[in-house]
């Protein structure tokens, strides 16, 4: 049985119509390493629709409370989701340490495990992770060989296929880390698991182009055979939002702006994509944390809160923003490269923080849900949501 809805269908509101539906970004088919075969596209399937109700499955849980939550995946064999962190302790986003957190589907805890860095080499950041399960058996899908990239985190340039041990601890150099290199030369490197369809696509940075998506069958990976069912670029997440210009005479004007990446899947012929970044005040010197010196165009992007948006209604800021939050889900088509629905979502929107985190497929009773994540804030401590759509169209 559903829980009950949370939020009723929505039209396309103005932060969120930056990415015209129709845009191309070059598919490519049968792009796999030399050799291999060329592949026909992606099987036509229905897609979720992003205007569809929307369902909480997990709601500000405290988790593991350290840091933000960055992804997750189902098993749902045995109805359990893993939760991917970056590890609570110093320097570990740079050394790519991260904490797997097993729990069941109310989000009481199961166990967990750690991903360590040994002689120069961590994991990655944990934007995505996957699940591969059956009846018999489980392995976790996860960035490894991670090198510091730009902003200061380590990133993967590989993927690892790894067993879950509760209080375990897996090293890139472990005997039990079966490694995959889908593209040589790939940094930034993550993937997601469609469960229903038993295909694995990999996020990657290749030269100095966009983010690339390869699709495989999974069965092809796990045989060492890479070849490639398509291939798409990540579409530009650009939005406009409304900035202050101080907090003293608060004038407001629109700010084009890129939505911060946080979390991808895939269900059939369609790849999904999750964007925005927590509340904050609007202002030209944007704050978060405590940081309140950033210049603009290298602080956040735009993201006001409910109780802000209310504050500057009330005030009578001409130009004001009138919604809350910049998250985005975005759906494209695998076959042909173009976005084919984008949506600014408010789901979850009364979470104190609310940063975009993470997506997924889950299976309920042969049912196919689209979940994303938000990471959230009680006190000091960092929580965990997960929300969901299952309108298929």
């Amino acid at each position: 049985m559903k829980p009950a809805k949370q939020w009723s269908r929505r039209g396309v509101l103005g932060l969120g119509a930056g990415a015209a539906a129709g845009t191309a970004f070059g598919p490519v088919f049968g792009a796999g390493p030399a050799g291999a075969a060329e592949a026909a596209a992606v099987p036509a399937s229905k897609r979720f629709s992003l205007a569809g109700d929307v369902y909480t499955l997990l709601w500000n849980d405290s988790i593991y409370t350290g840091t933000v939550l960055q992804s997750f995946a189902f098993d749902h064999y045995r109805g359990a989701i893993y939760l991917a962190q970056v590890l609570n302790e110093s320097g570990s986003a740079g050394a790519g340490r991260l904490r797997i957190t097993k729990t069941d589907l109310t989000g009481k805890v199961l166990g967990s495990m750690t991903l360590r860095d040994r002689n120069g080499k961590g994991w990655g950041h944990g934007v995505s992770i996957g699940v591969e399960s059956s009846s018999v058996h489980l392995r976790l899908w996860v960035e490894v060989d991670g090198a510091v990239v730009a902003d200061g985190d380590c990133a993967g340039t590989a993927l690892a296929r790894i067993p879950f041990h509760d209080n375990g601890t897996y090293y890139p150099d472990s005997p039990e880390v079966e490694k995959h290199v889908l593209v040589s030369g790939a940094r930034n490197v993550t993937c997601a698991i469609d469960p229903v369809n038993n295909r694995l696509v990999q996020r990657y940075k290749a030269g100095s182009g966009p983010f690339r998506y390869r699709t495989y069958a999974l069965s092809d990976v796990l045989a060492r055979k890479y070849n490639v069912l398509a291939e798409v670029a990540q579409p530009a997440l650009s939005y406009t939002g409304q900035l202050r210009n101080n907090k003293t005479d608060n004038k407001w004007e629109p700010l084009s702006y890129t939505g911060v990446f946080q979390g991808y899947t895939l269900h059939g012929q369609y790849l999904y994509l999750l964007d925005g970044n927590a509340y904050n005040d609007c202002d030209e010197l944007t704050w978060r944390d405590g940081d309140m010196n950033k210049p603009r165009g290298s602080g956040q992007a735009p993201s006001p809160s409910p109780a802000f948006v209310k504050w500057c209604q009330e005030q009578g800021f001409p130009g004001a923003p009138k919604t809350s939050g910049n998250a985005h889900l975005t759906t494209v088509d695998l076959n042909t490269g173009k976005t084919v629905e984008q949506r600014h979502i408010t789901s979850g929107e009364s979470l104190t923080y609310r940063e975009a985190e993470g997506m997924a497929i889950q299976v309920i009773a042969g049912e196919a849900r689209l979940c994303y994540g938000f990471a959230g804030r009680d006190g000091e401590a960092r929580t965990t949501t997960i929300m969901y759509k299952d309108a298929l169209v």
